[in-house]
């Protein structure tokens, strides 16, 4: 049978070979042609997850491709645009819709591991624009989570190396923030 081009699936699939392509052209550091690509996967997998909310698959691509709007427009200590408002609005977006899914599958450690993670990016973005206070909240909650995760997992190494990461960004922010026993 014939794919409709309506069907859920099938514009699904076509934004996941969207969101393939804008990675491609980031790899390839034509960063505009990214986010175009970027945007369109973006608008296809805003619609068929707000037509589907309870489609976790949906909405964890829309956030997955939410990140990868803000990395391409403005994240620090990789190529972008220079648009750091756009960023810090993309990944307030992702936190959002991150915490979302994790309520929505508690049992799911995957996204939990994924939500601490996108935390852990935006703590960056806040802490580069100088918002310390946005950035340890957002980093503090990061590591709650990870702590959580390797409590759970206590022979993954992967947590164990993200839960480091995370402790190890805070430092500067915490000193930034005057609070020098915290970040010893």
């Amino acid at each position: 049978a014939d794919m409709d081009p309506g069907d859920p699936e099938f514009q699904y699939d076509l934004a996941i070979s969207h969101r393939g392509v804008g990675d491609m052209f980031y790899t390839m550091d034509d960063l505009q042609a990214g986010l175009r690509s970027y945007e369109m996967a973006f608008a296809i997998l805003e619609r068929v997850s707000a037509e589907q909310p309870e489609n976790l698959k949906y909405l964890s691509s829309l956030i997955d491709i939410t990140s990868r709007l803000g990395d391409i427009k403005g994240m620090v200590g990789y190529a972008n645009l220079g648009d750091t408002a756009g960023a810090i609005e993309s990944y307030r977006r992702v936190v959002a819709l991150a915490e979302k899914l994790t309520q929505a599958a508690p049992d799911n450690q995957e996204y939990r591991g994924d939500y601490a993670t996108r935390l852990f990016y935006f703590a960056r973005l806040q802490s580069s624009t100088g918002d310390l206070k946005g950035a340890l909240i957002s980093g503090r909650r990061s590591v709650e989570l990870l702590e959580e995760l390797v409590a759970a997992n206590p022979h993954d190494a992967v947590y164990e190396s993200r839960l480091m990461s995370s402790l190890n960004s805070m430092r500067p922010t915490l000193l930034a923030d005057g609070q020098i026993t915290e970040a010893i």
